[in-house]
C-alpha cells in the first residue's frame, strides 16, 4: 500500500473507528440499519443518514466496510461527529458525549501511532515477531469501540507509555515499610527473587545501599520491602497521595534503575526488554482506559500466588491438561499498599484504594522451547495496513488445510478452558490478552493462561477436585452459579474473540464462518465423547444451548459516564443471542441435506 499523508491517514482512521462503531454498537442493539443485500443505511433521529457496504455475521453483528461509508452522501470524515449524530440512540447526556470525544480522541492518537508503526511491517513480518515485540502493532480490545482512551495521560505521557509508542522504559524504585505492606508470595525467598530479576546483580547492590545509607541518616529500623512503580504513577499519584509516609520515612524514593521494560498490550504489565526470560510486573496506573481505572485490588493479593501454583498443579498433574502442554503463567509474588487515609473512606471510588502495589508473574518467555514462539491469542485478529491478516500466513506456514489448523486451535485452546470449568469448576475469562498460543512452525501447539487475580471464578458447587485449593483462598473468589460461569467461556472468549476470528476467516475466503463454528461444535463433542465420567457436568456447562447472553460493555460506559465510583461498573445485557454452535451444526446438517 501506498504511504498516506498525514490528513489521509486522519480520516482513514477516522472512518474505521466510525465502522467500528456502527457494527459494534449495532450487535449491542443500540440502533437498528436497515440493509438490502450488502447495501445498508443508518437512519439516526437526528437527521442524518449513514450508508455504508456490509454483511452480516453468524452472530448477526453488521461487517462495516469502512471505505464506503457515506454521512449524508458525503465520504465520512470524523469519528466525533458520528457520536454527536448519534447522541440520541446511544442515550448520551451532554456530559457524557463531551466525554465520549475526549476518549475518542485520545483513541485516534493511538490508532494513528499504530497505524504509522505497521506502514514499517507487513502481516508475514507481525507474525514472525517475538510476543512482547509484536504487541505494540496489535490494535487492541475489539469489542471496545473506544479502546485507547487512557484519560488522564497527555500526548507526552502517550508517547512514553502507550504500547504502540515501542518506546522501552526503566522503572521507579521505592522501597516501603514491611507495616505497610500486605503480601502474597509462594515462598518467602521469592520477593527478593522477584526484584533481583528486574536488575543486575550490581543495581540490587547499590539499591540495597541506597536503602541502608537512607535508613541510617534517618535513624529509622524499618523492615523493608523493595517495589516498582511506573514512572508516570510515581510523579502524579504516589509522590502526591503518599506524602505522608514520605515525611514519616517509611517510603523512600531510590530513583529509576534496573533493567528497561516494554509496556504490553495492558498498558500496566510490562516485558523486560534486557532479559526477556525474567518475569513480567504488573503495576497500578490510575488511569481511565476502556472500562475502568487501571489498578491493583487488594481483595486477591494475599491469595494471588497459591492460587496461581494450585492451577499449575491442575494443568500438571492432570492427564488431558498435561497432554495438550496446558500451563499457567504464575504469579509468585503479589504486593499492595494501602493508604493510610482513604481505606477510611467506605465508599471512597475504588481508584483511591489501587494506586501502590505489584504483582510480578512468568514470563512466557522463559516456558518456550527453541522451535516454539508466542503469540497473544488477539494477535490472530490482526491485519496490516493492506489488510492482509495474520492468521493466514500462519496457516499457510504451517502447510496444513485451514479447517485441519482450526481444529488444532480449538483443540489446544478451547478444550483446557471448557476442560477446567468442567472438571474443576473454574471460569476463566479468556479474552483476547489472558491466553496466550505457543505455536510451532505456524502450527498451534499449547495454551498458557495468564492473569488470575479477579479473572478467575468458582462454580457455586461443592466440587470434590476443589477441595484440594485452600479455604482462605477458595473464600477470597468469587462463587457463580453453572449458567454464569459458563459466559466466562462464551463471552469471555467466543464472543470475544471468536466472533472476530470466524468474520475475519471469512472476509479472507479461509473458512466460512458455519464451517468455523461447526469445527468448534466436533471438538466440544469429540471431548465430551472421550469423558463420559463428566456427562453430568457437561450438562450443567452446556456450551450448545439454543442462546447465549448478550453482553454490552459500550452501553454500560455510555450509561454509567465517567464519574467516579465505589465498585467497578457491571455490564448491562441486551436480548439473547443465537448461539453460533448450533446455528452453525443446523445449517451444516441442512446443506447437506
Amino acid at each position: 500500500m501506498n504511504r498516506m499523508t498525514n490528513d489521509e491517514c486522519w480520516q482513514h482512521l477516522n472512518r474505521q473507528l466510525v465502522a467500528k462503531n456502527i457494527s459494534e454498537l449495532q450487535y449491542e442493539e443500540c440502533f437498528s440499519p436497515k440493509g438490502l443485500d450488502d447495501c445498508w443505511s443508518l437512519v439516526l433521529s437526528s437527521g442524518v443518514t449513514y450508508s455504508f457496504y456490509a454483511w452480516e455475521t453468524i452472530w448477526g453483528q453488521l461487517r462495516v466496510n469502512a471505505d464506503s461509508l457515506l454521512r449524508d452522501g458525503m465520504p465520512v470524515t470524523s469519528a466525533a461527529q458520528f457520536y454527536i449524530d448519534a447522541q440520541a440512540e446511544l442515550e448520551l447526556t451532554d456530559i457524557v458525549l463531551a466525554n465520549v470525544l475526549e476518549e475518542c480522541a485520545q483513541t485516534l492518537q493511538g490508532d494513528m501511532q499504530a497505524w504509522l508503526l505497521r506502514q514499517e511491517v507487513n502481516a508475514g513480518q507481525i507474525a514472525d515477531m517475538d510476543v512482547d515485540l509484536m504487541q505494540p502493532y496489535l490494535d487492541g480490545h475489539p469489542k471496545a469501540v473506544l479502546n485507547k482512551g487512557r484519560l488522564g495521560w497527555g500526548s507526552d505521557d502517550l508517547a512514553a507509555y502507550a504500547p504502540e509508542s515501542n518506546q522501552p522504559l526503566q522503572l521507579r524504585w521505592i522501597a516501603v515499610s514491611e507495616s505497610r505492606c500486605t503480601i502474597g508470595c509462594s515462598r518467602r525467598q521469592e520477593l527478593d527473587a522477584v526484584v533481583r530479576s528486574a536488575m543486575t546483580e550490581d543495581h540490587y547492590a547499590r539499591l540495597v545501599a541506597q536503602v541502608k545509607q537512607i535508613s541510617a541518616r534517618q535513624n529509622n529500623q524499618h523492615a523493608w520491602i523493595l517495589l516498582p512503580v511506573h514512572p508516570w504513577q510515581w510523579q502524579h499519584k504516589i509522590k502526591i497521595h503518599f506524602q505522608e509516609w514520605i515525611a514519616s520515612g517509611e517510603l523512600l524514593d531510590l530513583g529509576l534503575a534496573g533493567d528497561r521494560y516494554l509496556p504490553l498490550q495492558s498498558i500496566r504489565t510490562l516485558a523486560n526488554v534486557d532479559r526477556p526470560q525474567n518475569p513480567n510486573v504488573k503495576l497500578p496506573l490510575t488511569i481511565l482506559n476502556t472500562s475502568c481505572y487501571r489498578g491493583i485490588p487488594s481483595k486477591y493479593i494475599e491469595v494471588g500466588a497459591r492460587l496461581s501454583d494450585w492451577l499449575d498443579d491442575c494443568c500438571q498433574t492432570d492427564p488431558l491438561l498435561y497432554d495438550l502442554g496446558t500451563m499457567v503463567l504464575r504469579e509468585p509474588v503479589g504486593i499492595t499498599c494501602a493508604h493510610p487515609r482513604y481505606t477510611r473512606i467506605g465508599d471512597a471510588p475504588y481508584r483511591y484504594h489501587e494506586m501502590l502495589g505489584v504483582i510480578w508473574r512468568d514470563s512466557v518467555q522463559s516456558k518456550l522451547g527453541s522451535d516454539e514462539q508466542a503469540m497473544l491469542m488477539a494477535a490472530l485478529l490482526q491485519q496490516d495496513n493492506a489488510g492482509d491478516a495474520v492468521v493466514q500466513h500462519l496457516i499457510i506456514r504451517s502447510g496444513w488445510s485451514p479447517l485441519r489448523w482450526l481444529r488444532k486451535l480449538f483443540d489446544v485452546v478451547v478444550i483446557p478452558l471448557y476442560h477446567l470449568m468442567c472438571q474443576y469448576g473454574v471460569g476463566l475469562v479468556a479474552h483476547g490478552q489472558n491466553l496466550t498460543l505457543i505455536l510451532e512452525a505456524g502450527v498451534p501447539k499449547r495454551l498458557a493462561i495468564k492473569d488470575l487475580q479477579g479473572d478467575l471464578r468458582l462454580v457455586d458447587q461443592a466440587f470434590p477436585e476443589l477441595e484440594s485449593l485452600p479455604e482462605d483462598v477458595q473464600s477470597v473468589l468469587t462463587r457463580l452459579p453453572a449458567p454464569y460461569l459458563m459466559h466466562d467461556l462464551q463471552t469471555g472468549h467466543f464472543v470475544t474473540v471468536l466472533r472476530y476470528l470466524s468474520a475475519l476467516m471469512q472476509e479472507k475466503s479461509i473458512v466460512a464462518e458455519t464451517v468455523f463454528y461447526a469445527a468448534l461444535a466436533d471438538a466440544i463433542r469429540d471431548y465430551q465423547g472421550a469423558y463420559p465420567h463428566l456427562q453430568e457436568r457437561f450438562a450443567l456447562f452446556d456450551l450448545l444451548t439454543p442462546t447465549i447472553k448478550r453482553v454490552c460493555i459500550n452501553r454500560v460506559r455510555f450509561k454509567e459516564g465517567y464519574g467516579d465510583r465505589a465498585e467497578r461498573p457491571l455490564p448491562i445485557l441486551g436480548t439473547d443471542l443465537n448461539n453460533p454452535l448450533l446455528s452453525a451444526v443446523n445449517r451444516s446438517q441442512q446443506e447437506i441435506a
